[in-house]
This record gives C-alpha cells, structure tokens and sequence, in this order.
C-alpha cells in the first residue's frame, strides 16, 4: 500500500497574547526573514497567521499551533525554535496523519481490525462493513492515541477519490519538560513511522 505523509503539527497550550507576534517580533528575534513571510499572513490583535514556505503558525490568546507544510522539515535545526523560549505552557502535544491508499477497503480494514468476539458485529453488514481501530497508552512522558479511520481521500480537482486507512497519532504531554521534548521530537515522529511498517 502506498503511503502518505499528510500533515505533523505542534499545539501549545498556554496564555499568549497575539498582538506581541506581530510580523517584526519574528524579524527582530531571528526566528524568520522578512521575505520569508507570505502574503496570506495575518496580523491580528487576537490571532497572528503566519505562513512561509515550509509551516504556518497560528497564534490565538490560548494555542499556538505550528503546521509543517515541509513533513521532511526538522525542527531541531529551524530557526523556528527560538519562538519557544520564554513561552509558558501549560501543555502541549504532538500530532502526525499519514495514510495508507488501498484499493479494497472493506477487506484490508477486516482484516487488520475485525475479530469474531465484538458484540458490535450483529448490527452491521458483514460484506459492506469496513473496520478502525482507536488506542491508548503511555509513551514515554506522554500519552498516545492512535486513531485509525477507513476514509475516502479526495483529488485536488475533486474529480476523484482514494479508499484509504487514515492514521492520526496524537502525543499528549502534561508536564513542563518541552523543550526537552522538542529535541526529541524525531524520536516520536519515528515511532509513528514504526507503527505504520507494521501495515505497509
């Protein structure tokens, strides 16, 4: 099956006041060049857009979310963290989708995910059923969910569509070790990638 690697983002939780992120914060700080910054960036007194070629951050009063547009992009070596000194968070999270395309998904979600023992099964079709699977559990000094969903991916023109497994991990943190956790951010990126060999 082939794989895509759609979307990994950063969420921090914390208070923020948009204002102060202003396009000449991330001039002066080093953080970004002034030709690096888009034009569909916004500066808003309640929410800060900024948009470059390789991720967009999102500044509202209580989240900052960091969008990779460049999944190959590393944080440990961009310029971007020096947006994350004295920042503070309250939590923060790490999440990952990546999909894999297959051309029969009712029998490639049955036979990854179905087994005889659900009480669901009697309320559902068993030739047109197709199957996901959700979990928990501790990694590390975080909580994972995975959450795979048998989804229907369209093209760009909207003219045609891809049966495919949607993977979202989602790495919840709760303490106050985050710049700890950003230099080990590969490690979590690799896990996903781990997880997803065992389906390819």
């Amino acid at each position: 099956m082939d794989k895509i690697f759609l979307e990994k983002n950063i969420v921090i939780i914390g208070d923020f006041k948009p204002s102060n992120y202003d396009k000449l914060f991330f001039i002066k700080n080093g953080i970004l060049k002034e030709e690096e910054i888009l034009d569909g960036s916004i500066f808003l007194p309640d929410n800060s857009y900024i948009e470059t070629s390789e991720y967009i951050i999102d500044i509202s009063d209580f989240r900052i979310t960091i969008t990779l547009k460049n999944t190959k992009l590393s944080i440990k070596d961009s310029s971007i963290q020096k947006l994350f000194n004295d920042l503070y968070i309250k939590a923060y999270g790490f999440n990952f989708k990546i999909v894999l395309l297959c051309d029969d998904i009712s029998t490639v979600s049955k036979k990854f995910f179905y087994f005889e023992q659900n009480k669901l099964n009697k309320f559902f079709d068993n030739d047109t059923t197709v199957y996901g699977y959700y979990v928990s559990s501790e990694y590390q000094n975080s909580r994972i969910r995975l959450n795979i969903d048998p989804i229907e991916l369209f093209s760009k023109d909207n003219k045609s569509t891809k049966n495919a497994l949607d993977f979202n991990f989602n790495f919840h943190f709760k303490d106050d070790e985050f710049l700890k956790s950003i230099e080990n951010f590969q490690s979590f990126e690799d896990y996903t990638q781990t997880i997803i060999k065992e389906y390819e």
